[in-house]
């Protein structure tokens, strides 16, 4: 993705939202409204430059491109850009990278 054409500025970061519909151990699908509490997960695209920079920067938490987040489900602000959808969330709502 390094030819990505959405630059962030800021403290803000892109994210590609993971499909949140799930199955359980006999098949059925769960859609992604019946879990309206969860928060949401996703795949980081870009990243703004100011992201991870400030008083408290610790490289080991930094989020990168590439990176599996969990952030606020309220924080989003969704987008679609050549046909995809995808969210723009600041660094302050990201709450997890998985790993």
């Amino acid at each position: 993705m390094n030819n990505f054409k959405l630059k962030p500025v800021g403290k803000r970061i892109v994210v590609k939202p993971a499909d949140k519909e799930s199955k359980t151990s006999f098949g059925l699908v769960i859609p992604d409204t019946a879990s309206q509490d969860s928060p949401n997960k996703g795949v980081v695209v870009a990243v703004g430059p100011k992201v991870g920079f400030d008083e408290n920067f610790d490289p080991e938490s930094l989020v990168k491109v590439g990176s599996t987040i969990l952030f606020s489900k309220y924080s989003p602000t969704e987008i679609e850009f050549e046909g995809e959808k995808y969210f723009i969330i600041s660094e302050s709502d990201v709450m997890c990278v998985i790993e």
